[in-house]
C-alpha cells in the first residue's frame, strides 16, 4: 500500500459505534490529526467522551433501517471520505447467557439479530452514504470484521456462532461492495482490528484500543483502490479468509 492521501488533507470521517472502545479511540485519533469526525451511537446524550472529541454526534441504531436513514440525512450533501463501520454486538448484548452462544445452543433469533446489526446495518449505511463518497477524491469504506469471520481461524476458536456468522457475512458484503464500486474508485476493505482490551474484547487482550487506533488510521491513510476487497489486519498484513 502507498499513501492515498496527503497528511495535510482534511477528511470527513464517519464512524459508527463511536462512543466507546475502538470507535471512540478512532474518533480521537482522527480529530487529533485535524479531520472532521461524524460519530454515530445509540444514545448521544450519554456519549460525553465522544462529545468532547467532535460536535457531530448523532443517534444511530445499526439494527434499525429508519435510524440509519435518519443518521445519513444528518450528514447531508457534504463529501464523505471515509466510512468506518465499527458498531457491532455479540449475543450477550442481546441477552444470551455467556455459555449459550455456540453452534449447539444459540437461539435462532439471537443469531439473526446479530446478522441484522453486524452485517445488514453496515451494508445499508455504506450504500446510503454513496452520494457523499462519490464526491471524495479518496473514498474508502472500512468494515470492522473479526478474526473469527475467517473460516480457517474460526474452525478452532470463537464461541459466539452468531458473531462469527455475522462477521463472515460482513466480509462477503465487503467483497461485493468492492466489486460493485470499483468504477467509482471507492475502496472497500474488511479489517480485523486485533484482539483488544475493550468491553467486547477482554481485560487480558494484548492490544489497547488507543494503540490499535493509531495503526488502523495509518493503514486507512495508505489504502489505494488496489487494496479494495482485501481482508486486512490492523498492522496491514493479509488476514486468511
Amino acid at each position: 500500500m502507498t499513501s492515498n492521501t496527503s497528511s495535510n488533507t482534511t477528511s470527513t470521517v464517519v464512524i459508527t459505534g463511536a462512543n466507546r472502545g475502538l470507535g471512540l479511540a478512532l474518533a480521537r485519533v482522527y480529530s487529533q490529526r485535524g479531520h472532521t469526525v461524524i460519530g454515530g451511537c445509540r444514545t448521544p446524550a450519554a456519549a460525553t467522551e465522544l462529545a468532547r472529541v467532535t460536535g457531530h454526534v448523532h443517534p444511530l441504531d445499526m439494527g434499525d433501517e429508519d435510524s440509519i436513514d435518519a443518521f445519513v440525512a444528518t450528514i447531508g450533501t457534504r463529501p464523505v471520505d471515509i466510512v468506518i463501520n465499527n458498531a457491532g454486538i455479540d449475543a450477550r448484548s442481546l441477552g444470551a447467557d455467556d455459555d449459550q452462544r455456540d453452534v449447539l445452543t444459540l437461539s435462532g433469533q439471537h443469531l439473526l439479530d446479530e446478522v441484522r446489526v453486524n452485517a445488514v446495518g453496515p451494508m445499508l449505511l455504506a450504500r446510503n452514504v454513496l452520494p457523499g463518497l462519490r464526491q471524495s477524491a479518496s473514498p474508502r469504506i472500512v468494515n470492522v470484521s473479526s478474526q473469527i469471520a475467517s473460516m480457517e481461524v474460526s474452525a478452532t476458536m470463537g464461541r459466539d456462532i452468531g458473531y462469527a456468522v455475522s462477521k463472515a457475512a460482513l466480509n462477503m458484503i465487503t467483497v461485493k461492495l468492492a466489486w460493485q464500486l470499483r468504477a467509482d474508485g471507492i475502496t472497500a476493505i474488511a479489517l480485523h482490528p486485533g484482539y483488544l482490551r475493550t468491553e467486547m474484547g477482554a481485560a487480558n487482550a494484548p492490544l489497547g484500543a488507543d494503540e490499535a487506533a493509531e495503526r488502523i488510521v495509518d493503514l486507512i491513510d495508505g489504502l489505494t483502490p488496489a487494496d479494495s476487497g482485501r481482508f486486512l489486519r490492523w498492522d496491514g498484513t493479509e488476514h486468511p479468509w
